[in-house]
């Protein structure tokens, strides 16, 4: 049979844990038994954070391939001439993984229907994949025209050995850069002789080292790879050489066996700003015209400590056209904050926020910048323990300062029900604060548990009370069971099978929020699940948490219940409580649901939040 040696695959799912995904596996082993047949695949679109490569572009052995912005879509620069080509700010980058591998052309003109007219222009990593997939079918065509055979191997290193990188890109960025077609039919006519070389981190999946440097860490430490071959390959010496000063490897590496282990020692001391740094040390043989037979890449974390209130993370920074200013910094449960972005007068940017291990932050991750600070409030519910990633990008062609800014709550904010009454507590994280301190009735809510196997859907229908304004589903699974699916859909439909939202899952977490119909009464409503394995044979079971909220137009203050002030002082480490009265519901409760309040500190020019489900109440569901 005569089959395809060219497959193109142009879509991704968010990783959370990368290098554990089935499909990548199943790509993997697939493309180790059909060694002459090359996959490209889109790096997906939840760029620019760190870590947002989705499945299954992290298929080791595929070409995975990252978008840019071509000249003809930027504005010329100041004093004419043509613009420079940038990686595109939804390009989804490495950290965790070695990759993308290239980019290419992401943006374009497009015929559409005329209820589309002008949107015209479309964009995304999926139209870059298919224009790489595009040179490997030239590069195979040419091969076999000289009936010379040729490898997928070959072909993705010809293609990343001759492609033209941007001044000081990191490789998790753009890879080795935009491929040159000619160049790498002249590499492949050289007949270069040299045995692939795999590259993992040990003792994990991934194929690059991510290393997340806490203030009070050791500034030293060592970045183990383990090297791997075929069983028939001869012996080798490779050569390492590091682009960064604080990679320092040893001088070379040989290999007699399958495997080997390589440890690179980083001093990463001089490293003490916050930000994140990539360095790449690489495996030359004796024909270094060949180019690298591996790389061993590192990217080192150091994100800004909890603040006891606000820390400016950037002040003024220059960003270049194409740029990325990337900063990170950590947060705390049950403790909200705000991120604020201010660029000059007159520029443009956008502004992105995303969450510990690189997921777009859920009720939205990207905003446009000014002069007039772009924010992010993020409530204590939503509050994630670990480093977050706030970038700004100029607009296409331009550039901007940007200063960032954290502002943490000078206190956690917890609530809990006790009888018929709220108790609001805020224990001070800063040296002194003040807040006016309130709880108000939202709307209410209810959790379900889903087991279940396989990729059948799943609906959970639920009434609609009439008051309610808005409706919002959350869905949560254990990260690690997440690897196993390939697309997993969300929607909710009103009693007549009609769509009132649906937006799938990206990751493990995913949130449909959805503006309800005005005066229709109570209505039946219906969650659907649509789950899809990526084995079919997959019988092992699934579990999901998925939360629905109802909300009311207009909160509810609930009243004290002692008459004690609203306004509260507290100093670093003491605690503050205050008891309201919950009292009958404000609205009918819908079977099954509890009281969703808010939790509502008023300190200065911020207001803190953090929503709180009351649940079961003297042992009883209020109703």
């Amino acid at each position: 049979r005569r089959l395809a040696l060219v497959l193109n695959l142009s879509f991704g799912v968010g990783n959370e844990i990368e290098g554990g995904a089935r499909i990548d596996r199943m790509l993997d082993s697939m493309l180790a038994r059909h060694p002459a047949v090359v996959l490209t695949v889109s790096a997906g679109n939840d760029g620019p954070g760190l870590s947002t490569l989705g499945f299954p572009g992290s298929t080791d052995r595929a070409i995975t391939v990252g978008a840019t912005i071509p000249p003809a879509f930027l504005p010329a620069p100041p004093g004419g001439g043509t613009a420079e080509e940038r990686t595109a700010y939804f390009s989804g980058r490495g950290g965790e993984l070695a990759k993308p591998d290239l980019v290419a052309p992401g943006v374009a003109y497009s015929s559409v229907p005329r209820w589309n007219a002008g949107d015209e222009v479309k964009q995304g990593t999926s139209m870059a994949s298919p224009q790489a997939a595009g040179l490997a079918a030239l590069l195979l065509s040419a091969r076999a025209q000289e009936r010379r055979p040729v490898t997928a191997s070959l072909i993705r290193r010809a293609l990343m050995v001759t492609a033209r990188a941007a001044p000081d890109a990191a490789f998790i960025d753009e890879g080795r850069g935009l491929p040159e077609v000619e160049a790498a039919y002249r590499w492949l006519g050289e007949d270069h002789s040299i045995p692939e070389v795999r590259v993992q981190v040990a003792g994990s999946g991934r194929s690059a080292a991510w290393i997340e440097r806490r203030p009070d860490a050791a500034t030293d430490s060592v970045a183990r790879f383990e090297l791997l071959r075929a069983d028939s390959a001869p012996p080798a010496s490779y050569a390492l050489r590091s682009n960064v000063p604080w990679l320092r490897p040893p001088a070379a590496v040989r290999l007699d066996r399958a495997s080997a282990t390589v440890e690179v020692p980083l001093t990463t001391g001089t490293l003490a700003a916050p930000g994140a740094y990539t360095g790449t040390v690489s495996g030359w043989a004796a024909d270094t015209l060949a180019g690298p037979a591996f790389r061993l890449v590192v990217t080192v974390l150091v994100p800004a400590p909890v603040a006891a209130d606000s820390v400016v993370l950037r002040s003024g920074v220059a960003v270049p056209a194409g740029g990325v200013l990337r900063s990170f910094f950590l947060a705390d449960t049950a403790r909200p904050f705000e991120v604020g972005v201010v660029t000059g007068i007159g520029e443009r940017g956008m502004a992105f926020l995303h969450e510990p291990g690189g997921m777009p932050y859920r009720e939205g991750h990207a905003t446009s910048t000014g002069s007039e600070a772009s924010v992010y409030r993020v409530d204590g519910r939503d509050v994630r323990t670990g480093p977050y990633e706030v970038d700004v990008h100029p607009a296409p062609g331009r550039k901007l300062g940007a200063t960032v800014t954290v502002y943490h709550a000078p206190f956690t904010m917890a609530a809990e029900a006790t009888a018929a009454s709220v108790v609001a507590r805020l224990t001070g994280i800063a040296r002194q604060s003040r807040a006016e301190l309130s709880v108000e009735w939202a709307g209410v809510e209810r959790n379900a548990l889903v087991e279940q196997r396989g990729s059948d859907e799943h609906r959970l229908p639920f009434v609609v009370p009439a008051w309610a304004s808005a409706a919002v589903v959350d869905v949560t699974m254990d990260p690690a069971q997440w690897g196993r699916f390939t697309d997993f859909g969300l929607t909710l439909f009103d009693s007549t099978g009609r769509q009132l939202g649906k937006d799938p899952l990206d990751y493990a977490f995913g949130r449909l929020a959805v503006d309800l119909p005005a005066r229709q009464g109570e209505r039946e409503v219906t969650v659907a699940l649509f789950p899809g394995l990526a084995d079919a044979a997959d019988s092992s079971g699934w579990r999901a948490n998925v939360s629905v909220r109802f909300y009311a137009d207009d909160m509810i203050a609930l009243e004290p219940a002692d008459g004690s002030p609203a306004e509260v002082s507290l100093a670093r480490g003491a605690s503050v409580s205050r008891r309201f009265v919950l009292g009958d519901a404000p609205w009918p409760m819908p079977d099954g649901f509890s009281p969703l309040v808010v939790l509502v500190a008023r300190a200065g020019e911020h207001v803190w939040t953090r929503e709180t489900l009351m649940g079961a109440i003297n042992g009883e569901q209020r109703r």
